[in-house]
């Protein structure tokens, strides 16, 4: 059978439903076209757990195997290290046996996954690689630029090994080249659910104009400059609601709690479910992001579908689908220009067409169009299915 072998280094486990998640939706994109088998390995801290397992599910033509190892309280990271080879060395094993070796090995986020695609060069089978880390950008905290050097050797090994790069930006794409050399490149975007990230029918006309945010509210989506923004935002509009979806640890909470007008104006929610993200989205007016460095946010794309603009920094690919007809770009760091755009919002000074941003968003981030990209891609890298 002819199919795309996935090796992943972030995926969504029950250690942690969100990491990668945006992995997997690539990949039930890919399986609308043709089959894919991922696999992936974590290790799972919970106490007492001391074996490895595979929990495997199948949807259509997807085929994912998860398997889960245990921590050990002695040398965990040597441990860490062994177990990984080990179980993917089984698996590749069980997966040929039942499938026959693959056409095609696509690499999802370089590190670790990269470590057994180099392993299978022995296949001569085409290698490509989609990569969602921040850490090829300028600024990001994690960066391969003070990586370790095996860190760095895996890396260059890879993107020497590798038919094509598949990027979700030209931007990211760019910044590979730069690094690596003139690695081809195709770009494919991130997907959107679009069964639950599209326009409420009914229109809101209680008077009150509602922000979302969406982050892990950390450094890189610049917390501090967003609260700070917020706290004129809310002194000054008696309309405004805000919905901040992330963690909420102590300092922000207390934070929140300082005044009466953050705790009515500002609702922390904490993470949500994917479908009660979905429903605050759709109940929202806009999405704004301060991040200081980004690829393509997943989370811009959903609000584009639900028929939100979007106010966000110019930083990564962002500038590659954000335009005057569906929010507007500011300057990182910039929070003067960040509480201006926000306010032409809020005044009605700046007036989107919201079904012509859900129409067009959705048109471009839906499963299939996205699998018939990857297709494409492909094919640029000379492996034509049959």
């Amino acid at each position: 059978m002819s199919y795309v072998l996935k090796l992943c280094g972030w995926y969504p486990s029950r250690v942690d439903a969100f990491n990668g998640d945006f992995v997997q939706r690539h990949a039930r994109a890919i399986a609308t076209q043709v089959p894919v088998v991922v696999l992936f390995a974590v290790k799972d801290p919970t106490p007492g757990n001391k074996n490895i397992e595979l929990c495997r599910k199948q949807d259509g033509q997807l085929d994912e195997w998860i398997f889960y190892y245990p921590r050990r309280a002695f040398a965990d990271a040597l441990w860490s290290q062994w177990y990984y080879l080990r179980i993917l060395s089984k698996a590749i094993i069980a997966i040929e046996r039942e499938y026959g070796r693959p056409k095609l090995i696509h690499v999802n986020i370089v590190w670790r996954a990269a470590i057994w695609a180099l392993r299978l060069r022995k296949w001569k089978i085409p290698i490509v690689i989609t990569e969602n880390s921040t850490e090829y950008q300028p600024g990001a905290l994690v960066n391969i630029r003070t990586a370790s050097v095996a860190k760095q050797l895996i890396f260059k090994q890879i993107f020497e090994s590798a038919k094509r790069f598949i990027s979700v930006t030209h931007q990211l794409g760019q910044m590979v080249q730069s690094r690596y050399g003139n690695i081809p490149y195709s770009v494919v975007p991130n997907v959107v659910d679009t069964q639950q990230f599209f326009p409420l029918a009914q229109q809101k006309n209680d008077g009150k104009f509602r922000l979302i945010h969406v982050s892990t509210m950390n450094y890189q989506k610049n917390i501090e400059g967003v609260l700070a923004v917020l706290d004129q935002l809310v002194s000054q509009y008696q309309t405004l609601i805000c919905t901040m979806i992330g963690p909420l640890d102590t300092d922000l909470e207390q934070w929140w709690q300082a005044t009466d007008r953050r705790r009515e104006a500002i609702h922390f929610t904490g993470w949500l479910p994917y479908t009660a993200v979905a429903t605050a989205i759709q109940q929202a007016d806009a999405l704004f992001l301060f991040s200081r460095y980004e690829n393509l946010p997943c989370v811009i794309l959903e609000a584009f579908c639900a028929g939100l603009p979007v106010v966000s920094t110019d930083v990564g690919g962002i500038a590659e689908v954000i335009n005057e007809e569906n929010g507007i770009l500011v300057a990182n760091e910039d929070r003067d220009a960040l509480l201006h755009a926000l306010e032409s919002m809020i005044t009605g000074h700046k007036k989107f067409d919201n079904a012509a941003i859900a129409a067009s968003a959705s048109a471009k981030y839906n499963y299939a169009t996205v699998g018939r990209a990857f297709m494409s891609a492909y094919a640029e890298a000379g492996i034509i299915w049959d």
